[in-house]
């Protein structure tokens, strides 16, 4: 992966911006350490910034088709590259090179808009189609790998981070006050919304295309996961089989992301998704030597002994990083830099700890679990689901204004995602002041734009929650602020095997009573790892990984802590009710107070990290 910058002059008269684009690129410098390049073509200033994995050599973008009419650039990974290749050149196209990202400008010509479904990987590109005077972006099916747009100036501006769209002295940066009621209702922000009001988030499985003299660019669907409203597509057949089977594409996936001319390790945090990469990884690859792991020195937090038995099992050499409290609060504010955004959870500090550990041990790729909880039923509601569903305890009756904000969001006025929603949007609300709420009573976080509420109507309560997952937790948190710009912090590519299209596809088409197992979660993940992974491992409970919160940093007295959260910062700012805040701050700062993870938020963590957030991108002050 690395780092994609570049600015496309509507007005059609090729006005010069490599400075601009140098900038930007500059900007990006950590996520491509090893090479950068800049170059115009037409109406188009294009930058990479280059993290050297496939052909070293001769890997640098842009890539051109033969006559250089379609020029392209892309951040990430094309799994399938060889397979395309192939066909390629049987259509009579010349590739130079080795790189997975070659394929695309040649690949663009045969089918054009089409082009994102055919490539299995994590991507984000951006092609300039020089005969149309147009430009064409997409962002992988999953939401892996980020792609950020603005409009300034008659530029069309395009970057793998908000930081470099920036750069531009006529972007704003005005709070999307919307996003950040997002962030206090939800796992995080939402595709398209970013913090930043003209700032928007290609959303996963998402392309746009704008052309000169057009003043917005067409936004198009080209894959959502859509799981079967009746019957599963699978014949029914006997579960040992479907394991074999998932075990068999895991393992291709894997295979696939192994292809790198430089090592590949492993993150392995004690559980049972990254234990089963590892062991998978490791029986295709001996070459797979190389663990990471982050551990707490609070017993209710350190999952050591899990991570220490699949190392031993493994016999990887492990790399073991210890988080003490104080690395949260000297961590937070690069952090927040890179992730762009504020946080309701602290554990960001150990994901940059955690690649900062890759990075010093000398590698720059490595295999994680994520997707596995999303798509087998790893949280604790898709037990919630079945437990209400199985009759054993009806939910909780709903009042009327309940009913109307879950049709609003869901569709559905039953279904509850995280929490009551209208009990929580009562309690943010009483945070905030009173400029904000006016604000946010015509432009609230509901309902939510990307978010496709026929996907869900008329599907298991396992496949719908699977799917609201997916949208609302993983895209843009896990894989976004949690996963790219934590690992690219430090010029790390974090590759998910349990992301690939061909394994997807297969998982939604599984009978729901395969994926249920009563009180024991991702049961169909456990027979897979049976075997190859340590059974204290497999037999645990999941264990959600977690950080010190806001309690305990306001419990250290720490001075820049206490300066963002006291009431005249508070007032100075604008954004929040100063003594709502005071108040919650003494809540926070009684002695036993604890959260309750994850049933309840850290509502001042997101407070606390607005401040932050404001103060390091300039927003403006609203009092």
């Amino acid at each position: 992966m690395c780092g994609i910058a570049g600015a496309f002059d509507l007005t059609g008269s090729g006005r010069s911006c490599d400075s601009l684009v140098q900038s930007m690129c500059h900007k990006l410098s950590h996520r491509g350490p090893d090479d950068q390049k800049v170059l115009s073509v037409g109406n188009l200033t294009v930058g990479f910034a280059r993290l050297s994995i496939l052909d070293l050599e001769q890997g640098m973008q842009p890539m051109f088709n033969e006559t250089g009419s379609i020029v392209s650039v892309c951040n990430g990974e094309v799994f399938n590259h060889v397979e395309i290749a192939k066909l390629l050149k049987g259509r009579g196209h010349q590739l130079r090179t080795r790189s997975d990202c070659e394929v695309i400008p040649h690949l663009y010509e045969e089918v054009s808009d089409l082009t994102p479904l055919k490539l299995n990987g994590q991507f984000a590109f951006a092609i300039y189609d020089r005969p149309r005077e147009s430009m064409f972006l997409a962002r992988d099916h999953f939401g892996i790998t980020p792609l950020f747009y603005t409009l300034a100036d008659d530029y069309f501006l395009f970057a793998s981070e908000i930081k470099a769209l920036l750069q531009h002295p006529m972007v704003s940066r005005e709070c999307n006050l919307s996003a950040l009621d997002q962030v206090f209702n939800f796992p995080g922000l939402v595709s398209p919304a970013t913090m930043f009001k003209d700032i928007h988030s290609v959303p996963p499985g998402h392309s746009l295309r704008i052309a000169i003299h057009t003043a917005e660019p067409v936004i198009h669907q080209y894959w959502d996961l859509v799981y079967p409203s009746e019957q599963p597509l699978l014949p029914r057949k006997p579960i040992n089989a479907i394991v074999d089977e998932l075990l068999e594409l895991l393992g291709k996936s894997i295979h696939r992301r192994l292809g790198a001319d430089v090592p590949v390790g492993l993150y392995l945090s004690g559980g049972l998704d990254s234990s089963l990469i590892g062991a998978l990884a490791q029986s295709i690859s001996p070459q797979v030597r190389h663990s990471f792991s982050i551990d707490f020195l609070e017993r209710e937090l350190s999952e050591g002994r899990y991570q220490q038995l699949i190392s031993y099992k493994l016999g990887s050499i492990h790399h073991p990083t210890l988080i003490e409290g104080e690395d949260i609060a000297m961590n937070l504010k690069k952090v927040i830099y890179h992730c762009e955004c504020p946080l309701k959870e602290m554990f960001n500090v150990a994901a940059v700890m955690l690649s900062g550990s890759v990075k010093e041990s000398g590698l720059k790729v490595v295999l994680g679990g994520q997707g596995a909880d999303e798509l087998f039923g790893g949280y604790i509601g898709y037990r919630f689901d079945q437990f209400h569903s199985s009759g054993h305890q009806p939910r909780p009756t709903s009042s009327e204004a309940e009913r109307r904000v879950n049709e609003s969001v869901w569709g559905l006025d039953s279904f509850i995602y995280e929490r009551p929603l209208l009990k929580q949007r009562l309690e943010v609300g009483n945070l905030y002041s009173a400029h904000v709420l006016d604000s946010l009573n015509t432009a609230g976080s509901y309902p939510l734009p990307s978010f496709q509420k026929r996907r869900i109507s008329s599907v298991h309560p396992f496949h719908r929650r699977s799917y609201v997952d997916m949208k609302l937790r993983l895209a843009d948190h896990l894989l976004g602020d949690h996963g790219d710009r934590m690992s690219f912090a430090n010029g790390i590519e974090g590759r998910f095997p349990f992301l690939d299209q061909e394994l997807v596809e297969y998982v939604r088409q599984i009978p729901v009573d395969y994926m249920i197992g009563g009180a024991e979660e991702k049961p169909l993940l456990r027979r897979m790892a049976r075997g190859l992974v340590p059974d204290p491992i497999i037999d645990r409970e999941k264990f959600g990984f977690a950080a010190p919160g806001s309690p305990y940093l306001l419990r250290e007295k720490i001075e820049f802590v206490n300066d963002i959260l006291s009431p005249q910062q508070i007032r100075k700012d604008g954004y929040f009710d100063a003594p709502a805040i005071e108040a919650l701050s003494k809540k926070y700062r009684s002695d036993g107070f604890r959260i309750n993870v994850p049933f309840e938020s850290d509502f001042l963590a997101v407070v606390l990290t607005f401040g932050i957030f404001r103060d390091i991108f300039k927003l403006p002050q609203l009092a």
